[in-house]
């Protein structure tokens, strides 16, 4: 009797330890009902932050003194927040988007530039292994604010948040990612799967703002674009797989969610524009550039500043 008790009891135990295995291997987060299937996410590169200090999340560079004649490199990834567990089921087809700083600290990104007004032929500079098909190209740099620097890749620089427009000036300014294939057209590419939350990532894209002058700090983003001019294909510049559910999105209201077994998304007839799209996809936070003083250094500003304010108060009485 008591062999039989201690022999369930050990089934038991191990059917509890099974399943404790099982669930450690299944992704440790999946996306809640109504979060996007996508985000793309700009991170400081591994090694790319100069002299500075760089985050764990590589979302921030500190540098103890000024930054000027410093390049900091940023990748941009495409990030499926997929709930099946499937790698296999996330893909990433083509991207499309621009990169703007802001902030009191300057400099130039790494583009494609113009030639007495006319733009020069476009190279793939800031495109990465696995997204360098032909139609893939670095973007356009741009002065967006006349200050005498290019602080954007391309023309969509207003951070509309996905709101779609119609200017593109050149015909074809912004920063593109397509999957890599021999033919005109792409495949789906496979991407890394984060352990700590089971999505699947993609780095489609890099490039680099060299720091030419001011103080303070800069902010940098990846703003995706959402084309609504030109043909219904052309117009689909944002195409991606989550779990086995292809996405076209474009900012002309007739985007397409897995056509072959959904038909048309309703979503995307309602509105060209704002929460019918943007749901669809989120953008992380912005890279920050930041010029924070060492204690020591910050120590002895603060006994300067201690010493001229006496000195004044002497001088007062």
């Amino acid at each position: 009797m008591r062999s039989t008790r201690k022999t369930s009891r050990n089934v038991l135990v191990g059917r509890a330890l099974m399943a404790g295995v099982i669930a450690g291997l299944a992704p440790s987060a999946v996306r809640a009902a109504g979060n996007p299937p996508m985000s793309f996410d700009l991170r400081i590169a591994p090694g790319g932050g100069g002299t500075g200090q760089v985050s764990s999340n590589g979302k921030t560079v500190n540098f103890s003194s000024s930054p000027v004649g410093q390049t900091v490199t940023v990748n941009i990834f495409a990030v499926m927040h997929g709930t099946d567990g499937i790698a296999g089921n996330d893909g990433g087809l083509q991207f499309t988007g621009s990169f703007a700083a802001t902030g009191a600290l300057v400099g130039n990104f790494r583009g494609d530039g113009f030639t007495g007004g006319l733009p020069n032929p476009a190279t793939q500079a800031n495109n990465t292994t696995g997204f360098k098909n032909s139609l893939s190209q670095s973007g356009y740099v741009f002065d967006r604010n006349g200050d005498g620097f290019f602080d954007a890749i391309g023309r969509d620089v207003t951070f509309k948040g996905g709101v779609a427009d119609n200017g593109q000036n050149p015909a074809d300014s912004y920063f593109h990612a397509f999957a890599t294939n021999t033919g005109a057209n792409p495949t789906l590419t496979m991407g890394t799967v984060l352990a700590a939350n089971g999505d699947t990532e993609f780095l489609i894209g890099t490039t680099t703002l060299s720091i030419t002058g001011g103080s303070g700090s800069a902010a940098l983003q990846f703003i995706p674009h959402l084309r609504s001019d030109g043909t219904v294909s052309a117009k689909r510049n944002q195409q991606f797989r989550v779990d086995g559910v292809d996405y076209n999105l474009n900012g002309g209201g007739d985007g397409l969610v897995n056509t072959a077994a959904n038909g048309t998304d309703p979503t995307f007839t309602a509105s060209a524009t704002g929460s019918a799209l943007t749901g669809l996809f989120d953008v992380g936070s912005p890279v920050s550039i930041n010029v924070v003083p060492e204690p020591a250094s910050a120590g002895l500003l603060a006994v300067a500043a201690a010493g001229l304010l006496g000195r004044r108060r002497r001088r007062t009485n």
